[in-house]
């Protein structure tokens, strides 16, 4: 009987630390959350998108900028990557705890992820269909689309130049040399424009070129009422 006990205890403490942690390459990256009333199926979703966030890379400790002087307890706190390349206006904290750097999630943060996921639960089906977008100019195939699909690829507002057929397939096979990560859900914004049709969700990818991995920058693209497009003014 204790030792059923023992085995239920260690069970759920790896289920409790595998819900508080997200994944960067190989490994797994505990979370502090700030805020105690967080609740555990918010702190399981937030922690499934800060790997989608640092999906583009394969070592934390190259996204720590180290303090002189530790702060709080923090040894230093996220390093800034690219332009808009994480979605954080406040940047979160490190900490190293049993000798293993974990996330601190500040009450600010953990707030901004709620209202977004209660935000968007209305655009679940546009969410996925991002990630398959994703997944699509990952295949490397945007060359190989048909011309009125590659026209598609991009949205400029009515108006604009549209450009040109040959435009259109010079940019399908530029993308083709980039990797492509999947949105974060605080990257969603519900945009309303003179610019866009209707009100429109935006989202930011982060991208980056397949010789050069490190040199990592983000991209907007946008659902026009029947697809997600790249935005271009």
């Amino acid at each position: 009987m204790k030792t059923t006990i023992s085995i239920l205890v260690l069970s759920l403490a790896s289920i409790l630390h595998a819900q508080s942690s997200f994944i960067v390459g190989t490994n797994a990256v505990p979370v502090i959350f700030e805020d105690a009333e967080l609740s555990q199926t918010n702190r399981v979703k937030i922690c499934n998108d800060l790997t989608r966030v640092f999906a583009f890379e394969s070592n934390f400790t190259n996204l720590i900028h180290y303090f002189s002087t530790p702060v709080k307890g923090a040894i230093g706190d996220l390093k800034s990557v690219g332009v808009n390349v994480d979605p954080f206006k406040l940047r979160p904290h490190i900490r190293k705890v049993d000798e293993i750097y974990a996330l601190v999630v500040h009450e600010d943060i953990s707030q901004s992820y709620v209202k977004c996921f209660s935000d968007m639960v209305s655009q679940t089906n546009l969410l996925q269909q991002a990630d398959a977008f994703v997944a699509m100019l990952n295949t490397g195939e945007t060359v190989n689309l048909t011309a009125e699909q590659k026209f598609k690829l991009v949205w400029v507002p009515e108006g604009y130049d549209q450009g040109t057929p040959e435009e259109h397939a010079i940019f399908a096979e530029y993308l083709s040399g980039f990797k492509f990560y999947p949105p974060s859900i605080l990257s969603a914004e519900l945009f309303e424009d003179d610019l866009f049709p209707k009100k429109s969700l935006l989202m930011t990818i982060v991208v980056s070129p397949k010789n050069k991995p490190s040199d990592v920058f983000d991209m907007t693209i946008v659902h026009d009422g029947t697809q997600w497009r790249f935005v271009r003014f």
